[in-house]
């Protein structure tokens, strides 16, 4: 039943959850670094505690809630930093998939859709993140050029001057 102090503290942990995931997104992620990674890793840490949070205090369901803070720890993490916020999603969903009823047995099958699921965003997000980093390889590449572009016009130009100084003087001879 959600009434009184309960569904507070569910809207409570709800909010908590969204103002960090659009913190971390939108300062470090979508903002090219613009959150130092302390801040990330903080932000990180409260996702964490805040689903932990309502995994054990509301429903299980809310585990899943954690595939887009995957997203967050490889896109916005260096890769030295993922192993112990890999560990924290790991631990929540483990948690999620126990039964409420200590009596029930472990559904085998569940534990394997969860791995597959886990492991599957796992690989899209460091296919994402390969695909970020060409992109910035191109974006620099393409700027590299258009100096070099430019450079050579300069230098075309300077050419052309010079040989036009040259030239009449050569024919005057």
């Amino acid at each position: 039943q959600l009434y009184g102090w309960r569904a507070i503290g569910l809207g409570v942990l709800i909010i908590f959850l969204i103002r960090a995931f659009r913190w971390l997104s939108g300062g470090r992620i979508y903002q090219d670094d613009g959150l130092s990674e302390r801040a990330a890793l903080l932000m990180i840490g409260v996702q964490l505690f805040t689903l932990f949070s309502l995994v054990k205090g509301y429903d299980a369901s809310f585990a899943w809630l954690s595939l887009p803070l995957v997203y967050q720890i490889i896109g916005g993490l260096p890769q030295r930093r993922w192993p112990l916020p890999l560990a924290g999603v790991a631990l929540i969903l483990a948690v999620s998939l126990l039964p409420a009823d200590s009596s029930k047995p472990l559904n085998p099958g569940v534990i394997a859709s969860g791995i597959v699921l886990i492991t599957s965003n796992i690989a899209v997000a460091l296919f994402i993140r390969s695909m970020g980093k060409r992109h910035s390889q191109l974006r620099a590449t393409i700027e590299r050029l258009r100096q070099a572009y430019a450079a050579l016009t300069i230098d075309a130009e300077h050419t052309e001057e010079l040989g036009g100084i040259v030239m009449p003087a050569h024919i005057d001879r």
